[in-house]
């Protein structure tokens, strides 16, 4: 069931899509986004893909290991911080799996979300034209019931698809495979406020 709270969720996640940043002098906290560079070392030694210019980092979002992020928190425009991380034992890359690794980084910027007004600018962004907020929370409301009626529908689908295959030895069709991940891919395109019929937010289906 589709509760307004769950819109007014949905509402935020909007006005995150058209967040401006605006430079601070100040600390970085929770939320804010730390533009660095950075050169990491393990023993002594550079690695590859521990360098890095320029990289804006959310703090908060985990789009870093922990350790890193964490490490980017009272950090202010111009300071240079050294920081210790350690890689988890199942870490994508083997060599780096477990490794503690040593990074310099300089903060080049600091930064805070500046969020929209919901009013009709921000309407019209979204493609109500006549600036309705309440249009615009209607098509939120329809959008994410439709995710979640096909959500319920995969769902089905995987207790059948577990039921046949704990009964039968057979090969799941290709066509089902592509369909799922096919309904994964449009689910993750509408929680973010994507178009699903924009082909440019969606890769292609497989031959």
């Amino acid at each position: 069931e589709i509760g307004d709270e769950d819109i007014d969720e949905m509402m935020e996640n909007l006005r995150r899509q058209r967040s401006e940043w605006d430079s601070i002098d100040r600390a970085a906290g929770e939320n804010d986004r730390v533009t660095v560079d950075f050169k990491g070392a393990i023993n002594g030694e550079p690695f590859d893909g521990g360098e890095g210019s320029s990289v804006p980092i959310v703090l908060g979002e985990g789009g870093m290991l922990p350790d890193f992020e964490n490490g980017l928190a009272g950090l202010s425009k111009g300071e240079e911080w050294d920081i210790k991380v350690e890689f988890p034992a199942d870490y994508g890359v083997a060599t780096l799996a477990g490794q503690v690794a040593d990074f310099h980084v300089v903060a080049q910027d600091v930064e805070e979300r500046r969020l929209p007004e919901i009013d009709e600018e921000f309407c019209r962004a979204f493609g109500v034209e006549d600036g309705d907020v309440s249009k615009l929370r209607g098509e939120v409301r329809d959008n994410m019931a439709r995710e979640l009626e096909q959500r319920i529908r995969g769902q089905l689908k995987q207790q059948v698809l577990d039921g046949l295959l704990q009964a039968h030895d057979l090969e799941v069709p290709g066509v089902l495979v592509e369909d799922e991940i096919r309904g994964m891919q449009e689910s993750a395109v509408r929680r973010m406020g994507g178009d699903v019929n924009d082909k440019a937010q969606l890769p292609p289906r497989e031959p």
